[in-house]
């Protein structure tokens, strides 16, 4: 495939030759797991099993099931499977064979699946989650917040949660690997916990030496991951996503994507355009940029992250003392927002030696700032972070904070046989699906680092860097989409943008509501944070739950306002519960809140990127 080249649907680049997180990490647990590494199943075992389950019953093609005791779902309500699809679409495409005879015969990827079930008197059809990453897994997200989610869908629907990279290649699909084994994964993770990025604050890594390690990745990715890697892309994706909604029987799609799965929903309208039910896209990318050059999505990703430390600094003063730690007597609404970045200064000039710490290490600049970055993410965590930045700052004690940033081990899976890692979801997809990136020269990718950082001081070189492994990535994609965005849909998108997110601009989802050109609408949620959830609103919530239950579309240019009561995340009782949404889809109010919580904590954790 040509840099830069935009396919049509059907249409697909030069077939590639068929071949056949733990910084936590210590040196002595990584050679007690190397040894019990060694007990794992074969993979000539695992590929045994694999063309067993391929000969899947073509009346039963997810092969549902009750979900394993570790889910801790009800099991009159969730049911779990596993549907096998082609590994290369267009190949299908051209064999006019069934899917069943296909998988049957071909080489396939295993989709993971889980499902919370609607009564089926009221279903309406199934309702697909991708909560983005890329790498975030939808059968997590489904297991720890499907019944928040099917109460904001109205309660109609099923809601189904696929592992493919995000789904293809993540999770308990057919994975990604770049290491020959978890525990050395875990290891290039301490190395790399070594060597922060260039032009950082308090970094003394050269551009030079960043190079060769992002090289070294993506080498290995490709070494490991050979076979499978050109079938990593969102329009392959896609196509699964459309794969499972003709095996369950329905005429339509209906989908619900966060942050990278904006780029997945975007994209899989315009391939099946006569195929879309009720879909929304929240915290909208740059799908341009996305699929285009990382160093274009980069500068553009992070245009609102300081307004969010604004608001962060400003609300805190607002709420004073007795509700935020880091505020002081005298304040205005700078003062908290110049106190960590003196605080950020005085650490890179003497960093901080931690005995006590869940992990002992020299507690760095790097690390609180990306605490405050991982913050702008969710306002539910912004009560907790000022608390662990005043003990750090007023007590110059910083083990809150350093604790929270690498959290204790867990010594039932310090030496995991399965690298679950969202690590290798960002580059896998990212790398994949856009184009270019092989031609920038470190002189450009240090210049564009630069101009991030302009635009998001403290955190945008860690931006920009991360995508350094596209430089050296070794695959191209079978088959990318790159628009156009503007086909006539069988139903208009609805697109959620906040008005202060730190990596998903609401310029971001203005372009892409201009480039679908009436087939999408723009709701503008007033507030901060990353996607719609992160800072909670009624209007919102309601107007996505009459979206997918009545497909009752907001009016065109609609901004909905937070009440004064949900304005300030400081202030305890800050949040209106949406009672008469969880009424009418039949859930308990407080289980709902509760789950929402969850879920907003969720989606934080699987699109904050750490290369």
């Amino acid at each position: 495939m040509k840099s830069g080249a935009t396919l049509p649907v059907a249409a697909r680049g030069p077939r590639p030759t068929r071949t056949g997180n733990g910084n936590a990490a210590t040196i002595a647990v990584l050679a007690l797991c190397a040894s019990v590494w060694l007990l794992a199943p074969s993979s000539g075992a695992r590929h045994s099993a694999l063309a067993d389950e391929a000969a899947t019953d073509a009346h039963d093609p997810f092969r549902w099931k009750d979900c394993d005791n570790a889910l801790n779902v009800d099991p009159k309500l969730y049911r779990c499977g596993k549907i096998h699809l082609p590994l290369d679409h267009l190949d299908f495409l051209a064999s006019n064979t069934s899917l069943h005879e296909y998988v049957s015969k071909k080489e396939t990827i295993g989709i993971a699946v889980i499902k919370r079930v609607a009564n089926k008197k009221l279903k309406k059809g199934t309702v697909f989650v991708n909560p983005g990453g890329p790498g975030g897994s939808g059968v997590q997200t489904v297991t720890f917040a499907g019944e928040a989610i099917f109460a904001l869908t109205g309660g109609v629907y099923d809601i189904l949660g696929f592992d493919i990279i995000d789904p293809r290649g993540i999770m308990d699909s057919r994975s990604v690997h770049c290491f020959e084994s978890p525990v050395l994964h875990r290891a290039f993770n301490v190395i790399l916990n070594e060597a922060f990025v260039p032009n950082a604050l308090g970094s003394a890594t050269s551009v030079q030496k960043y190079a060769q390690i992002s090289e070294l990745f993506a080498a290995s990715c490709g070494k490991w991951s050979k076979d499978i890697l050109p079938y990593i892309s969102t329009a392959y994706t896609a196509r699964d996503i459309d794969a499972m909604r003709n095996a369950l029987g329905e005429d339509v799609y209906n989908y619900w994507g966060f942050s990278y799965g904006t780029f997945l929903g975007i994209t899989l309208v315009n391939m099946f355009p006569d195929r879309v039910g009720r879909v929304l896209i929240d915290g909208v990318t740059d799908p341009t940029t996305f699929a285009g050059n990382y160093l274009e999505w980069s500068v553009g990703s992070l245009l609102d992250v300081s307004n969010v430390v604004d608001g962060f600094s400003r609300l805190c003063y607002e709420a004073g003392p007795q509700e935020c730690a880091l505020a002081k007597p005298g304040d205005n609404s700078d003062s908290v927002k110049e106190r960590l970045f003196s605080y950020f200064e005085s650490l890179a000039q003497s960093p901080v030696v931690m005995v006590n710490a869940h992990f002992p290490r020299v507690f760095e600049a790097k690390e609180a700032t990306s605490a405050l970055f991982e913050a702008t993410y969710s306002t539910g965590t912004w009560k907790s972070i000022a608390t662990s930045f005043a003990r750090a700052i007023f007590d110059n004690d910083p083990l809150d904070l350093a604790d929270s940033n690498i959290p204790k081990v867990d010594e039932s899976i310090a030496c995991p046989l399965k690298d679950y890692s969202s690590n290798f979801g960002f580059p896998s997809v990212k790398c994949n699906d856009g184009f270019g990136d092989k031609e920038n020269t470190l002189e450009e990718w240090e210049k564009a680092a630069l101009a991030t950082a302009s635009i998001g001081p403290y955190f945008g070189e860690s931006w920009a860097w991360m995508g350094l492994p596209c430089k050296y990535w070794p695959s191209e994609a079978v088959e990318r989409f790159a628009g156009p965005w503007n086909y006539t849909l069988k139903n208009q998108v609805l697109l959620i943008g906040n008005t202060y997110d730190p990596v998903t601009p609401l310029a971001s989802a203005k372009l892409a509501e201009g480039l679908m050109e009436g087939n999408g609408i723009l709701l503008t949620h007033d507030a901060y944070g990353h996607c719609s959830l992160s800072q909670r609103g009624a209007c919102t919530l309601e107007s996505i739950n009459a979206f997918f239950k009545d497909g009752v579309y907001p009016e065109p240019g609609t901004v909905c306002k937070l009440t004064e009561s949900e304005r300030n995340p400081f202030l305890a009782g800050m949040e209106t519960l949406t009672i008469k949404v969880a009424e009418n889809a039949g859930v308990n109010a407080l289980s709902f809140a509760k789950q929402l919580d969850k879920l907003q904590e969720h989606l934080s954790s699987v699109n904050i990127h750490r290369f």
